[in-house]
């Protein structure tokens, strides 16, 4: 039976910093198999660790401004300590600043793997790995294997495209960097709140046992908490008529197109900011969210569907032509490269 003992967990809500953030919006984001991660564990079996059922994607960070090659062994630790667990992880990365040029073979390139660095780096990373393996008192019997497995990502992107990286909502044109890095510092608050509990010494016995402590955070979290600030900001701006809203006012003259804007943004300003309506709009915007996010295109009539299948929606504030707007403005901002 396989077994995994969670050992040397940070204890209680130690505050996220930045470039743990990041980390996590790396493996949601920018990682090769991104699309695969649907959930990252925060502070179980690493930093961040993404996990789909019962695999895994493992990520240690380390920030700091200068990093040596037996330091750089030394913060591999804990991947090391995973490698060779009963569980199977398919990626090993560690996340850092940056990798000093002359440490690395020419022409290397990130990400990193250990056969990128120089003959004399690779002598200290093994000497600094040798020595937290020794400490720990694991065998190093697989150490040659592990290194082989090794991807070292840098940091080299300002916060805004970590969280633009995840979500495919974009409003470019109207949205800039201030409201992306508010939004990452959302994310990292969240990321905070997650280590508020001990897991230390825990016991499970397959990877998505994990799920059951309560330290993870899912993509659709991120891409809902990312989108209601953007879509929130957008709302009720002056606009002009969504393109695919326009069938809902041919035919109209000017004054009546205006009305009928008019209506929609007075009803999903009563909806979204009435704390006894806010819940209800909230579940409209989640159930669209998803519905247009179904990679098919679907009409705006087409989700509407789906809303429709909630009971008591549509109502008097949220009513068809309401919902079908929204759906109008989210799907521009989904859609809007």
């Amino acid at each position: 039976m396989s077994l995994y003992v969670f050992e040397n967990t940070e204890r209680f809500a130690k505050k996220a910093n930045d470039f743990e953030a990041k980390s996590l919006l790396y493996l949601l984001g920018s990682h090769p198999d991104k699309v695969a991660i649907q959930t990252c564990t925060i502070d179980c079996f690493n930093d961040v660790t993404g996990i789909n059922e019962d695999r895994l994607w493992d990520l240690q960070s380390k920030n700091y401004s200068t990093i040596t090659p037996k330091m750089i062994g030394g913060f591999l630790i804990t991947l090391y300590k995973n490698f060779v667990s009963d569980f199977d992880f398919e990626d090993f990365i560690l996340f850092v600043p940056t990798i000093e040029q002359k440490r690395l073979e020419e022409g290397a390139v990130p990400p990193y793997s250990y056969s990128d660095f120089t003959m004399e780096s690779k002598d200290k990373i093994n000497e600094g790995l040798e020595s937290e393996i020794k400490t720990k008192g694991l065998s190093p019997e697989k150490l040659k294997e592990f290194l082989g497995k090794i991807r070292i990502v840098t940091d080299n992107r300002k916060i805004a495209s970590y969280v633009k990286s995840v979500c495919s909502f974009r409003r470019k044109t109207v949205v800039g960097n201030e409201s992306y890095e508010r939004i990452f510092k959302e994310i990292r608050d969240k990321q905070t709140a997650l280590k508020n509990s001990e897991i230390e010494g825990i016991k499970i016995e397959k990877p998505s046992d994990v799920l059951q402590l309560g330290r993870h955070i899912s993509r659709a979290d991120i891409e809902t908490l990312i989108i209601t600030r953007l879509v929130g900001g957008e709302l009720f701006k002056n606009r002009g008529i969504p393109p695919e809203f326009h069938s809902e006012t041919r035919g109209m003259d000017v004054d009546g197109i205006r009305d009928v804007i008019q209506e929609c943004n007075s009803n999903l300003a009563k909806a979204f900011f009435d704390k006894n309506k806010s819940k209800t709009a909230w579940k409209v915007f989640e159930v669209l969210l998803e519905a247009l996010q179904l990679g098919k295109n679907p009409t705006i009539d087409e989700a509407l569907e789906k809303v429709m299948e909630i009971n008591g929606i549509p109502n008097t504030i949220l009513n068809e032509r309401t919902i079908k707007y929204l759906a109008s403005i989210m799907k521009e901002g989904l859609h809007e490269d």
